[in-house]
């Protein structure tokens, strides 16, 4: 249950306080998250402050900060909502736009606290390059992160190249190189062949990479929201899915989630 206190109870003030947050109500889910899908999220991220003044709101903040996103967050208390599938559908829709159209540089980043992670990563990211970069014409080198160790990163990396997909993990002579990461692949359009299918790091590695303005979509796939990575000039797409199944889902990879 998600428990706004209103102030205005007590005294005059048009102050709203999240007293806590559990996923029970679904009468006052009803009332903000099906009418205000982004509201959830904003109401949510409010109560895991440690601040209490920073668990504070007015229905005017509420309300600008609502009128300002022109994207549907999936968030982890999205997640709670009865409408949550109307949502994924919602937001599945609106990648559409940007998936559709290769000119766009893209940035992955998958935590490793999704389900089934070490199971389903190399099976996505080869379903991914499958649709989306398998042409000629697919200049643009998609990146991917993770927030693994570097022997689950090691492993992840065997079995793409297993699978016959040509990697750059950025080391060079056994040191991570940015440049020798984000140069462009050699293409040989004759014989249909590129020096590596895909770009490939670590958070710990790429942190400031996934910060600087060198890709054009940037897609955080993670239940928390504590990572710091905020681009400036990017188009970021957070989405807090639970499960290979969504993500999929999502990305035109697969026609439903469940």
């Amino acid at each position: 249950m998600l428990l706004l206190e209103s102030c205005a109870t007590h005294c005059k003030s048009p102050f709203f306080r999240v007293l806590s947050c559990r996923h029970s109500n679904y009468k006052w889910h009803s009332f903000w998250g099906e009418g205000h899908p982004n509201a959830i999220t904003i109401i949510g991220d409010l109560s895991i402050q440690k601040d209490e003044a920073k668990r504070k709101i007015t229905k005017a903040e509420l309300l600008a900060i609502l009128r300002s996103k022109r994207t549907i967050a999936i968030s982890r208390w999205a997640a709670a909502l009865k409408s949550y599938s109307k949502l994924l559908k919602a937001k599945r829709k609106q990648l559409k736009a940007n998936l559709d159209k290769n000119v766009r540089v893209r940035h992955i980043f998958i935590s490793q606290e999704l389900d089934r992670f070490k199971d389903e990563i190399v099976i996505f990211i080869h379903q991914y390059l499958q649709k989306y970069h398998f042409k000629p014409c697919h200049l643009n080198t998609p990146l991917f992160c993770f927030d693994c160790d570097q022997q689950l990163f090691k492993d992840i990396c065997r079995r793409l190249i297993d699978k016959k997909i040509k990697i750059n993990d950025g080391f060079l002579v056994g040191a991570f190189d940015k440049q020798y990461f984000l140069r462009d692949p050699v293409i040989n359009p004759s014989k249909k062949m590129r020096e590596f299918d895909l770009r490939i790091t670590t958070l710990d590695i790429a942190t400031n990479i996934l910060n600087e303005k060198i890709c054009d979509d940037l897609y955080i796939v993670a239940p928390r929201d504590d990572l710091d990575i905020n681009p400036l000039d990017v188009n970021v797409e957070r989405l807090s899915v639970k499960n290979f199944k969504e993500m999929r889902y999502l990305f035109w990879m697969d026609s439903n989630y469940e």
